[in-house]
């Protein structure tokens, strides 16, 4: 048994390790830059030794991808429990996408990764992990309407899949374009933020 558990032991050591490695060489050349020959290289693993753990780098890329999406999930949770209302709720995972995006830049391209490349098919467990995320908002949403906080004319289900499209938009406008916003207009990144939240919050509003 004790040397059972040790080898268990050495194998998830060396799929963390592989992982590790493949953020690192992520964060190094970019979300497409990742190959399993420099993962080979990087983990000092023989390929065949790689392939043993992962068949290709799409494997990778989801199981870094359904990693991405639970510390998003986490993130959310963690918020939401600051908030009394469900619309100070709704404000806060907006909030907490944004702070996500700064603290982790490549989790959240990976938390995404699959709504913009239609070559990958995502498993029933990252649709599961999916899921998951857009739940938490539909059922703060249907809180909200409820209480009758939340425009009645609002379907909770419509409503959290738009608020996940405009603030991954909003987040990425910001990513690309917010030096060139605050150079020429003198608007912050957290001005941007707060204008979007609050018309978010005016429109949703009963």
């Amino acid at each position: 048994m004790e040397i059972k558990g040790r080898k268990l032991k050495e194998k998830q050591e060396r799929y963390n390790a592989i992982l590790e490695a493949s953020e690192k060489i992520m964060q190094a050349d970019g979300l497409y830059g990742l190959n399993m020959d420099l993962v080979a290289k990087e983990t000092q693993l023989a390929k065949g030794t790689l392939y043993l753990y992962f068949k290709n780098k799409e494997e990778i890329l989801a199981a870094l991808s359904l990693k991405s999406r639970n510390l998003l999930f986490e993130a959310f949770a963690k918020s939401i429990k600051k908030s009394k209302t469900p619309i100070e709720q709704l404000k806060a995972i907006i909030l907490a996408n944004y702070q996500f995006f700064k603290k982790y830049p490549l989790y959240f391209e990976l938390v995404s990764l699959y709504e913009i490349n239609n070559k990958l098919t995502e498993t029933e467990e990252l649709q599961q992990s999916s899921y998951k995320i857009s739940q938490m908002v539909v059922e703060i949403a249907q809180k909200a309407k409820d209480n009758k906080t939340l425009n009645p004319n609002i379907d909770p289900v419509n409503f959290s899949i738009c608020l996940w499209g405009m603030t991954v938009g909003m987040i990425q406008l910001i990513k690309v374009r917010g030096a060139i916003i605050k150079q020429y207009q003198g608007i912050s990144e957290k001005e941007i933020l707060s204008s979007f939240v609050a018309i978010v919050e005016n429109g949703i509003r009963d």
